[in-house]
């Protein structure tokens, strides 16, 4: 009796693995001119020239083809990052090379606009899985503030050993929950500009 309850046991585990599988590629969209197309794992991220992160930071801001202060973003357009492993005191620099995406994920976050204080206030992420995303729609708060939000697409990198990089993000324009939409590829290679480029798998081999 046990063996038999051990078998059902294992054999609903792979089903339901099976069918996260099949509702996984279901969502993996290959044609690069699709509004929904992001770069996947095996795609290359090219870094071409030395990036300068300031002490206490992490993070390197791209948006319109510039490199700017996290200040200076405009949130209601899509803006980039790249991400190093460690936080530290002193300058430390990105260097040029090509990155592979090992991982990559769609992730909404939130920000409440407080009509009576006028300041945005960020909420906690929403995390989602590979492939899928999870909308929250908060709408009007009780106090009277209104709910804004932005989708990212995040890429986890890998480069040669030791390598500082970790992560390149790009989001999309921050809207109302119902027009909220993900950053295209064409967005993004816009908002890095010359500094950072994206290749596909995907649109290298295009017949």
């Amino acid at each position: 009796m046990n063996s038999m309850i051990k078998l059902f046991t294992i054999g609903s585990a792979i089903l339901i693995a099976l069918l996260i599988s099949s509702s996984c590629s279901q969502w993996q969209v290959t044609d690069p001119k699709s509004p929904y197309f992001m770069p996947l794992p095996g795609s290359k991220v090219i870094v071409h020239q030395r990036l300068e992160v300031p002490p206490g930071s992490t993070r390197v801001f791209f948006q319109y083809g510039k490199l700017i202060p996290q200040r200076s973003i405009f949130e209601y357009d899509t803006n980039c990052e790249l991400e190093i492993n460690k936080l530290a005191d002193t300058v430390r620099y990105i260097e040029p090379g090509t990155y592979t995406v090992t991982r990559t994920r769609r992730q909404n976050e939130s920000i409440i606009q407080n009509q009576h204080l006028n300041q945005p206030v960020q909420l906690a992420s929403l995390n989602s899985l590979v492939l899928s995303s999870t909308v929250v729609t908060v709408g009007m708060t009780d106090d009277g503030g209104s709910s804004m939000e932005f989708e990212i697409i995040r890429m986890r990198l890998q480069g040669e050993e030791n390598a500082l990089l970790r992560e390149l993000a790009c989001r999309g324009a921050l809207a109302d929950p119902s027009d909220m939409q993900m950053p295209t590829i064409d967005e993004m290679r816009q908002a890095l500009g010359d500094y950072v480029s994206i290749e596909t798998p995907q649109e290298t081999n295009r017949p």
